[in-house]
């Protein structure tokens, strides 16, 4: 079977308002490097992304670029492009820089743990299903949530990738 053609779109344009900090959450460091560094070196190490599109804040684009990018030598990186006011602006953005992409990965900067296994099961389940998201079982469930005798846990917390087909990829139905 031949692999189509992947691009992670990362998203990096979030101000991180909640946290209370005046540095970005996608630039704190974690062991003397950025957080949105992890991201990029998942996606730049796997084989399966040919494309990656950096989503950030206009004015952040050149600090990206120079201290992000080419300092740490993030050759796929195709397009670092300028976000929105909303996530689905920025996600609407990213896409817009795509070119000729089978499968689309959607990716949040500030989520650093992100893994090849992660990568290569989000390509896995949009080959069989068109679209996916990656999931996991939270730590801490809310003390609403009951699931019921031989279901699933009815609260999951989503960590991102997104993956879905293109146009070009085509639909499976």
């Amino acid at each position: 079977m031949e692999q189509g053609r992947c691009t992670a779109i990362v998203l990096a344009a979030g101000q991180g308002k909640r946290m209370h900090s005046k540095i970005q959450k996608q630039f704190l460091e974690i062991g003397g490097k950025p957080v949105l560094y992890y991201s990029l070196h998942c996606f730049q190490e796997s084989p399966l992304i040919q494309d990656i599109i950096l989503v950030m804040g206009e004015e952040m684009i050149s600090y990206c670029e120079q201290e992000i990018v080419k300092k740490y030598g993030f050759s796929k990186v195709r397009k670092v492009t300028a976000g929105g006011k909303e996530r689905y602006d920025s996600v609407y953005a990213g896409l817009l820089c795509c070119q000729d992409t089978d499968y689309v990965y959607i990716h949040d900067g500030a989520r650093p743990f992100i893994t090849e296994e992660m990568v290569l099961r989000g390509y896995e389940a949009v080959k069989r299903t068109n679209a996916c998201v990656t999931t996991r079982i939270p730590r801490r469930r809310p003390k609403s949530s009951h699931p019921t005798a031989g279901s699933a846990p009815a609260t999951w917390a989503g960590s991102r990738p997104t993956v879905g087909f293109t146009s070009r990829g085509g639909s499976k139905t």
